[in-house]
């Protein structure tokens, strides 16, 4: 037998010893097991049907209408062995080949469900599910830093925990309010506000009047005067002055965003917007919740992005105020 997981289970330790614990009368050593939790959406989620001991006879990817009580997803920690990997070779390629073969097997050789609710889930399912993750690894964050350090300007306002790397500029009137990363070179400028478990990438300029709130700010990247709420913003990308990210709903239900083209929702009540590498907003360029503009993009200002944005495309109001989206030509 061997254990099997993905890159994103942060805590693949308790889940792999759960499952090397489990035992029950009449499952055998090398028995398949499957990690499972509870999930009240089962139309985004590998799902097991078990009987009340916890055989799994079959395995449903994303079920349109699942009417059994007390769904259980599975969270890609696994036990294998031989058998599977035999069916899993005769089990044609395809995007769900892998929980073909489970399924599969659990219908031949049957497998077990092992209940793992107590370990905090992680997940990179959907791109909004990095933001839980970097909590998570903000849980235990140790404070660094020090008024006395260079670069640090006398009246910042910083609350632990705050972990600030050396070669940083924070001005004296700027707020941070920990848990918050700050890597190297970045410039933190005045009036500006980082908060709640906010991650600030290397050479990042938070420029002045700018606020910050549990985001990702990958390296390189510039704000102007720019809210950044509830986000995940990748490198070298340029928020324009006024740019500001909407990370709620005004009748405050769950944000949703729109994957393969279906509406999906985040099950966040705060989400902002994914903004890929390169792309540049203009000023006064309001993102709408749930928003996610690809790559070397550029937004015109003055109007809000409702819909998402594909890679290298420019999105502006024309002088009739219609919304155009069109590839940026080469």
């Amino acid at each position: 037998t061997f254990y099997l997981t993905t890159a994103d289970k942060i805590y693949a330790g308790l889940l792999l010893d759960k499952l090397g614990q489990f035992s029950k009368p009449g499952v055998l050593w090398d028995a398949v097991l499957i990690a499972t939790t509870p999930t009240d959406q089962p139309s985004l989620y590998g799902i097991v049907s078990q009987t009340e001991s916890g055989a799994i006879k079959s395995i449903v990817e994303k079920p349109e209408n699942w009417d059994k009580p007390d769904p259980r997803k599975i969270v890609s920690a696994y036990r294998l062995n031989k058998k599977f990997l035999r069916i899993l070779e005769q089990t044609a390629r395809q995007e769900y080949n892998f929980e073909a073969a489970l399924d599969e097997h659990a219908k031949r050789f049957l497998a077990w469900s092992v209940p793992v609710e107590d370990v905090p889930e992680t997940t990179l399912k959907y791109p909004w599910r990095l933001l839980n993750l970097n909590r998570l690894l903000m849980q235990n964050l140790a404070h660094n830093i020090s008024s006395s350090w260079p670069g640090i300007e006398s009246g910042a306002i910083i609350v632990p925990p705050v972990y600030i790397e050396s070669g940083v500029t924070v001005s004296g009137s700027a707020v941070i309010r920990g848990p918050v990363v700050i890597r190297e070179g970045a410039v933190i400028g005045d009036h500006t506000l980082i908060r709640d478990h906010s991650y600030i990438g290397k050479g990042v300029v938070i420029g002045a009047g700018s606020e910050v709130k549990n985001s990702i700010i990958c390296d390189g990247t510039k704000l102007h005067d720019a809210h950044a709420l509830d986000s995940i913003i990748d490198e070298d990308c340029r928020l324009g002055a006024g740019t500001r990210v909407s990370n709620s709903r005004f009748d405050r239900k769950d944000v949703t965003s729109v994957i393969k083209g279906k509406k999906v929702s985040t099950g966040m009540r705060h989400f902002g917007v994914v903004i890929g590498k390169g792309t540049h907003t203009a000023t006064l360029a309001n993102l709408m919740p749930g928003v996610k503009i690809g790559q070397n993009c550029r937004i015109g200002g003055s109007f809000a992005v409702t819909k998402d944005i594909p890679d290298k495309h420019t999105a502006y109001l024309n002088e009739e105020g219609k919304v155009i989206v069109k590839p940026i030509k080469e």
